[in-house]
């Protein structure tokens, strides 16, 4: 056999050798790769396109109620925060404040979202405010349909007698959440005299 004549089946042994582990390696690879069909439609309402699941298990929400420095006196609206998540979630909501605000919860389900809606903290229209001045606020929210759920924070004190002030809002639930996205930043506020 000439050595031309060699190279050439070493070449096709080789060309078969690679195409096989291309076929197993690619099935294998497909094989660890399940397709699940997400719970949600995007943001974009665009039926065709859907929201990936993600993994968020907790969020950490930073921001100020107010554009003046921390205890400045200024009327200083509702800040609202939205993202998505599965029904039968449990979530629980821990705000903490700096030591300027009297800090009112809301947490509205899919679509409810303003005055006169229920709060899903309290069970009623009227914000959660149990602590006081300085006080963190929180409780548990199990979530009963898949959809988009709003938080917000405002002070409780009536206009005129607010100041600016810094909050953290945590949530951890036990089912995966979508990622958190600021809806109102210093908006009108919900209102509702807190609960009794």
């Amino acid at each position: 056999m000439t050595e031309e004549r060699l190279q050439d089946r070493v070449d096709s042994v080789r060309r078969k050798l690679l195409k096989t582990s291309a076929v197993i390696g690619g099935t294998a690879v497909l094989g660890h790769l399940t397709y699940q069909r997400p719970a949600w439609k995007s943001f974009f309402g665009v039926r065709s396109a859907w929201a990936q699941p993600t993994s968020f298990m907790q969020h950490v929400l930073n921001g100020q109620l107010g554009t003046m420095a921390p205890g400045t006196a200024e009327d200083t609206g509702q800040d609202c925060w939205e993202f998505a998540s599965a029904s039968n979630n449990s979530i629980t909501i821990s705000a903490i404040p700096d030591g300027n605000l009297d800090i009112e919860l809301f947490f509205y389900a899919p679509g409810a979202v303003g005055v006169g809606e229920t709060n899903l903290l309290t069970g009623n229209p009227f914000g959660l405010d149990a602590s006081g001045l300085g006080m963190s606020e929180g409780g548990v929210v199990v979530t009963a349909t898949t959809g988009n759920y709003t938080i917000c924070i405002e002070d409780n004190r009536t206009a005129g007698n607010q100041v600016a002030g810094t909050y953290t809002i945590q949530l951890d639930s036990t089912k995966p959440m979508g990622a958190a996205t600021m809806i109102i930043d210093e908006g009108p506020e919900s209102d509702g005299p807190s609960s009794p």
